[in-house]
């Protein structure tokens, strides 16, 4: 199965997520070479995800995944960790709330915190309300972004504004 093409939404009856397959399929008219999209989920089924659910909380799957194998969905909250040079001014550790981006056409992560450490691990730097993305092409083979919430379940871990704007 294609990861990408998974989606979940909150249930409205018990809040719990339900995650589906949804994905068109192209397929060739003989006759005069048209494109035809089919579904590969019914119609009916659809109709039934999409009203068993709170249309503010559907997330499609980016088909990637974080450093402990968990699918990377829209909306979830993600820490980007970075070791280097410590005189560098990129952060060691980036916030981020995954979103699809439409000037590159691909998903990735709006930061909204950022935070620089000292030589014994210590915070020195925590840049709150900063704005900026980074690119999901972290989760290959050195992957260092790992998923601690998302923006239904985990409000908390935003600050109110972000938090604001996230569930708009």
């Amino acid at each position: 199965m294609d990861n990408r093409y998974l989606y979940r939404a909150k249930s409205v009856v018990d809040n719990k997520w339900i995650v589906v397959y949804l994905k068109l399929q192209k397929e060739y008219d003989t006759d005069d070479n048209e494109i035809i999209l089919t579904q590969v989920i019914s119609l009916d089924d659809f109709r039934a995800f999409k009203d068993a659910t709170d249309d503010k909380t559907l997330c499609q799957c980016t088909g990637l995944k974080d450093k402990k194998g968990k699918l990377i969905f829209e909306g979830d909250i993600l820490v980007k960790t970075r070791f280097g040079d410590k005189h560098s001014s990129i952060p060691d550790k980036s916030y981020g709330i995954i979103k699809w981006f439409d000037f590159n056409m691909s998903f990735g992560a709006s930061i909204f915190k950022a935070s620089r450490f000292g030589e014994h691990g210590e915070i020195y730097d925590e840049i709150v309300k900063t704005s900026g993305t980074f690119s999901l092409w972290d989760c290959g083979k050195n992957n260092t972004v790992e998923i601690i919430g998302n923006i239904h379940d985990n409000p908390e871990l935003l600050d109110a504004e972000e938090g604001a704007k996230c569930n708009d």
